[in-house]
């Protein structure tokens, strides 16, 4: 392994529910070739218990306590804020879910330095034994909205790995910020909550004439903590409603946006009609609250999934 050194980075990590995910996120980060690192992270659970989770942690990680489940914008800005604090010429935002390979960060950086005007690069994410493309790139149509992941499902040794290219967004598992850009760029946006921010961010930054490029040789596993054959209410909630919010807030057409929705709704509906056919009332009413609140413009946290919880 080469080890490779060079623009100060400060590598954030969003805990929130599960340690084992974070302890093991951190040290993937801490057994990369790239030194000038710092990591941080971010207790974004709601009852947090920081001294059980420090004791996992190296004492040269620091830790930050957000007081509370702020979503994955309000948690990811605090550490955003510590990296400008810090002087940092990087911020890398990496979920706790994420393994990331040796060269993840030094082949972002080595791709953000290339290209000045890069605001947001994000890393090529693999999940599977063998290795399939989850994402490596995405493009937003520009009438509905609707996102598409490139390559996805291709097996990773037969995708190409050539340098960086433009994306319409970058995945907010693992992507690498230039917090030079941040004052013109601002904060990852807090009124989704969940889903759908880092790609109204990405539309900000292009929207601003800054790049937005997804790196193929920068490799990180992203298996995915929150798969599974029944949705939780969180995930139906925010997808719906924040789909309606993102396309009202960028001028998408809306009927379009809604056929995605619908879309997107009628196939969970078919799965849990085969898995667990007495949450179907429930998922209806929660759809129902998401598409409503969507309409309506309802931004931020809710108690809605709370209430309708899928169980």
């Amino acid at each position: 392994m080469t080890v490779r050194t060079g623009p100060r980075v400060v590598a954030v990590v969003l805990h929130y529910g599960d340690p084992d995910d974070t302890v093991a996120a951190v040290r993937s980060i801490a057994a990369g070739s790239w030194l000038d690192a710092t990591v941080a992270v971010v207790d974004n659970d709601e009852e947090p218990d920081p001294d059980a989770l420090r004791r996992r942690l190296d004492p040269t990680v620091r830790y930050l306590p957000a007081g509370g489940n702020l979503g994955y914008a309000g948690g990811n800005n605090l550490g955003l804020q510590l990296a400008r604090e810090l002087g940092a010429d990087y911020a890398w935002l990496v979920n706790p879910d994420a393994r990331a390979g040796v060269d993840a960060l030094a082949e972002l950086v080595a791709a953000a330095d290339a290209t000045p005007t890069a605001a947001l690069v994000g890393s090529r994410l693999v999940a599977g034994t063998p290795a399939r493309i989850r994402y490596d790139g995405a493009e937003i149509d520009v009438r509905s909205g609707e996102t598409r992941l490139l390559r996805e499902g291709m097996p990773a040794d037969e995708a190409p790995a050539g340098a960086a290219i433009d994306t319409d967004y970058a995945h907010g598992a693992s992507v690498l910020v230039r917090t030079a850009r941040l004052p013109l760029l601002g904060l990852i946006p807090e009124q989704y909550f969940l889903y759908f921010e880092e790609t109204d961010w990405a539309l900000r930054a292009r929207a601003l004439g800054l790049r937005v490029l997804v790196a193929p040789r920068s490799v990180v596993v992203h298996e995915r903590r929150s798969a599974r054959r029944i949705p939780s209410a969180g995930y139906v909630y925010y997808m719906v409603r924040n789909r309606e919010i993102f396309a009202a807030t960028w001028g998408f057409d809306i009927d379009g946006a809604r056929g995605v929705t619908d879309q997107f709704v009628s196939g969970w509906r078919r799965r849990l009609a085969q898995a667990r056919p007495d949450l179907l009332d429930r998922y209806d009413a929660l759809v129902a609250a998401a598409r409503a609140d969507g309409a309506a413009g309802v931004v931020g946290r809710s108690d809605v999934p709370d209430r309708l919880a899928m169980r």
